[in-house]
């Protein structure tokens, strides 16, 4: 399941405007990651499951950008300023998840922010409400 709930939230990322053009990627996933552009990187380490049909799903969305472009950092803040909005008001993430598990609830829990390896980084570390019908 946690695959399906990287895949679920990147569809749903990608469906935004403000997202678009940059590369999403899941935290399982083998795809070249760009080092000249931003990226977004959706990783569902752990699922707990407290109930039958219940999952508790720990997820960490990663903004991205390289440091060393001229303007960058100014980029890299709108990003993650869209993506703070975006997450305010998080209902129609449900309609991304593939039938069978419905995504009950999305709750914020921290932002980090941070600079290494030459690039800007914004992680935002969330918590979501899973049933499996």
């Amino acid at each position: 399941m946690n695959l399906q709930t990287e895949q679920s939230v990147r569809d749903w990322l990608a469906s935004l405007d403000p997202f678009e053009g940059i590369a999403i990627h899941c935290g399982q996933s083998d795809e070249e990651i760009p080092s000249d552009e931003p990226l977004i990187t959706v990783a569902c380490e752990d699922i707990n499951t407290p109930a039958a049909t219940l999952y508790i799903a720990t997820l960490r969305i990663i903004v991205s950008s390289p440091s060393v472009i001229e303007g960058s950092l100014d980029s890299h803040r709108s990003l993650v300023a869209s993506l703070r909005s975006t997450l305010a008001d998080a209902e129609d993430m449900a309609e991304f998840f593939p039938i069978g598990i419905t995504c009950a609830g999305a709750s914020v829990n921290t932002w980090n922010e941070s600079q290494g390896g030459d690039r800007w980084l914004s992680q935002v570390n969330m918590t979501l409400g899973l049933v499996e019908s």
